[in-house]
């Protein structure tokens, strides 16, 4: 036997593969494949490997974000049906697919399935087939965590929605944006989610306008609110925004992004009125800006943040 030669039978031979991997190892793996992924379906690939895969994926759908997305393009009963041991379910839409009836009719199909609905995305639609969705979630949607409604840029008249949206109560919702949608209910709906982390209403008609004070009192109880984002429509009659001096102020614990469009005496009155430690980011637009509008009140909020906020990062404009 030469030097080099090495006997195999006395080393011996290991074969590894990643078959004997506990589930809990695969299951870590399989979450740093997911996360961070724009793609929503990468679960799908894992699942299709191999049974014991598969297995793994479908008893994790929370920790490897799996989730069964609907478009007007999909019929949904066919999904559920692939896939019937999931309890998530996306619906997620834009642009024209939506506007064919049969596109509505997969989103609303969708809709009837309550319990495994955990978001809803649908933007630029018309306020026609948007009223259809707002019957169609008047009963609770207990897993629901994202609601983002949206009508057409252009639409001049915002979309009515009823009180009763989502049995009144919104558990699990951590974050909601809606874009032109009448709906004076918001309000009380929104104090249910104490998960709520973001929150953006832009272009809200002033059947849904709300004064500072209740703004004030309003945001107060959102313990977990980060970021917030309010533009008004239209502005207020300058009599409807004059409101009692604050007896005190609000502490938003977690707020670090704000973003207001309103008239500037709105804006003024609700920052007098809270206090935000860990604000980052301010923006602020005005509607017009009055000859008497000192703007001191802003100045005041911002000196009792916590945290030293660069000047460059106040964005004010006047519109």
């Amino acid at each position: 036997m030469s030097a080099r030669t090495v006997d195999r039978s006395r080393l011996g031979q290991v074969e590894v593969t990643i078959d004997i991997l506990p589930d809990d190892a695969l299951l870590e793996i399989f979450s740093f494949y997911v996360v961070g992924k724009v793609n929503t379906s990468e679960w799908r690939t894992l699942a299709h490997v191999c049974q014991r895969w598969r297995g793994i994926v479908l008893a994790s759908p929370r920790r490897l974000d799996v989730r069964l997305v609907c478009t007007a393009r999909t019929r949904v009963e066919d999904i559920l049906a692939a896939w019937s041991g999931l309890p998530l379910l996306a619906l997620r839409d834009s642009g024209p697919e939506l506007s064919r009836w049969e596109g509505a009719d997969n989103i609303i199909a969708a809709l009837r399935h309550k319990t495994r609905v955990s978001q809803i995305e649908l933007s630029g639609h018309s306020s026609h087939l948007l009223r259809r969705v707002a019957e169609a979630i008047q009963e609770s949607f207990p897993v629901l965590s994202h609601l983002g409604i949206r009508s057409l840029d252009d639409a001049e008249t915002a979309v009515a929605f009823p009180d009763e949206i989502l049995g009144g109560s919104a558990p699990s919702l951590r974050s909601c944006s809606l874009r032109s949608i009448a709906f004076p209910g918001i309000w009380k709906l929104l104090l249910t989610a104490d998960r709520l982390v973001d929150l953006c209403l832009e272009r809200i008609p002033s059947c849904t306008h709300i004064s500072s004070e209740g703004m004030a009192h309003f945001l107060s109880a959102l313990s977990h609110l980060e970021m917030l984002t309010i533009q008004f429509q239209c502005p207020r009659p300058r009599e409807s925004i004059r409101s009692l001096p604050p007896e005190t102020r609000f502490v938003l614990p977690s707020l670090t992004d704000v973003s207001i469009h309103g008239d500037c005496e709105y804006v003024e009155d609700l920052c007098s009125r809270i206090d935000a430690p860990l604000l980052e980011l301010f923006r602020f637009t005005f509607f017009t800006v009055g000859y008497h509008t000192s703007r001191w009140e802003l100045q005041r909020f911002l000196d009792r943040t916590e945290r030293s906020m660069q000047r460059d990062q106040i964005l004010a404009e006047y519109l």
